[in-house]
């Protein structure tokens, strides 16, 4: 490490986290550019304590893709919602708020 950080510090801070002694479910697909151990385990402890914050994250991806649709001047279609049970009717409102909140759509 190199920088404002001072690895004492964080080692210590490291130690000093409580929880996370479960491993990650998917520790062999956690890529942080290095096989160092020190290095791996300074990333994947705090992911183990606070795995709980990316739960509803999606997967990031590395690949940089803008999509547009061309509309020109035309107002966008608004369809009739479709119909459905009332409980499957709350989980998509759910779900659709989960979205939003993240900044899918």
């Amino acid at each position: 490490m190199n920088g404002e950080l001072d690895p004492k510090r964080v080692s210590q801070w490291l130690v000093e986290l409580r929880g996370g002694q479960t491993a990650l479910e998917n520790k062999e697909e956690v890529r942080i550019g290095t096989d160092e151990p020190d290095a791996r385990a300074l990333v994947t402890k705090p992911l183990r304590v606070y795995r709980r914050l990316t739960v509803d994250t999606p997967p990031a991806t590395a690949v940089d893709v803008q999509h547009h649709i061309d509309t020109e001047a035309t107002a966008p279609i608004m369809l009739k919602r479709r119909r459905q049970a009332q409980m499957k009717n709350h989980v998509v409102e759910e779900n659709v708020d989960k979205i939003l909140k993240a900044g899918e759509i």
